[in-house]
């Protein structure tokens, strides 16, 4: 088991590992392909005056320059303007790009102007329409750097923002979903070990149910969602284990309608209701006593009652422990945000719950 969990944890930290190289290496490749794009678009316009050779070195020339001129910002600005050090980002950022802006005009000077020419003859000097150019094509290199630095700096700290947020949602969960029932659990186990030492043939019956319970509540608890059969399906083997505590059959009725094998659901999210009013319902010391619970399910909601009797005098029930109406909620909150409703009401020593939830398709 230990070497096990040792290879698990090795393997985990070889698929991250290799998971952050393939998206640096995807990095990589979209930046260079922009850059190539970039030297293409430039060497297409600039051919059409210029030799192949000067042109092309033209473009490699520029285009370098224009990446450091890119790539330093987006250092500065994490390096300065994140952490708000606006002076210190205003220095190096004028110095970088009026030293790159003097050096371009300087090669693009002595590459692309011919010797012995006379500047008198044009309206606009070699030098302006190049020093225009060279300032435009800086200034909005400048310009986009710091905005796509500062927006993928944004875009990471939302998606981070929301990966820790799905992790405490997740956490949350979990921590609900732990805080299962003990009230109908330890009265199963009592029962069982009674009829154990009674020698009863319903012992064994009853211990591979509460098994069953046990198992789903484990293992299929801890999925993301399920069919919503099967949640079906636990509630009757509930019904089933706690009918098996009485010598004669309790006045419970469980009512269904509607396909459930094509809808999903939160496993867990229907039977702490049920457990609820089982653990409040007052089967030992009322007659009358009775549990209704319905479900419905058709392609706009989930629809889920329960309804049983109490007695308000014991109070003793509601200081054992069990996971709550509040857990319940919070669950729902967490889960399905918005697309539910949750309420419950006392009338005449009856409570009822009802839950309806926005279906979902399995």
């Amino acid at each position: 088991m230990e070497e096990r969990a040792i290879f698990e944890e090795n393997n985990g930290k070889y698929i991250s590992i290799m998971l952050k190289i393939k998206k640096a290496q995807l990095i990589i490749a979209i930046h260079a392909s922009v850059w190539g794009t970039v030297f293409l678009l430039a060497y297409s316009v600039i051919s059409n005056f210029f030799a192949p050779m000067v042109a092309a070195v033209h473009c490699v020339v520029n285009v370098l320059l224009v990446m450091v001129l890119f790539y330093s910002h987006t250092y500065l600005v994490n390096r300065f303007l994140e952490k708000k050090s606006y002076g210190l980002f205003a220095l190096f950022s004028v110095l970088i790009f009026f030293g790159i802006f003097i050096l371009r005009i300087s090669i693009n000077l002595n590459l692309l102007v011919k010797p012995n020419y006379d500047m008198s003859k044009t309206l606009v000097s070699p030098m302006m329409r190049i020093a225009t150019l060279v300032l435009l094509t800086s200034g909005f290199v400048w310009l986009f750097a710091i905005a796509f630095q500062l927006l993928t700096n944004r875009f990471r700290k939302e998606q981070e923002n929301l990966t820790l947020m799905n992790v405490q949602q997740a956490a949350q969960l979990q921590y609900l979903k732990a805080q299962i029932n003990p009230h109908f659990l330890f009265n199963a186990l009592n029962n069982i070990y009674s009829l154990t030492v009674s020698k009863s043939d319903d012992a064994p019956k009853m211990l591979i149910k509460l098994s069953d319970l046990l198992r789903y509540a484990i293992y299929e608890g801890q999925r993301e969602t399920i069919v919503l059969q099967k949640e079906v399906e636990h509630i009757h083997k509930f019904i089933e284990l706690f009918q098996m505590k009485s010598e004669h059959p309790l006045p419970i009725s469980f009512k269904t309608q509607g396909d459930f094998t094509h809808w999903a659901i939160e496993p867990m999210i229907l039977i702490p209701l049920v457990e609820n009013c089982f653990k409040h319902c007052d089967f030992e010391t009322n007659e009358a006593a009775f549990i209704d619970i319905n479900l419905t399910v058709d392609a706009q909601k989930l629809s889920f009652s329960t309804l049983n009797t109490f007695n308000q005098s014991d109070e003793q029930k509601d200081t054992e422990g069990g996971v709550g109406l509040e857990n319940i909620k919070q669950r729902l909150a967490v889960r399905y945000h918005k697309d539910f409703s949750f309420n419950f009401k006392t009338k005449e020593e009856v409570f009822e719950v009802n839950l309806t939830i926005k279906t979902t398709k399995a």
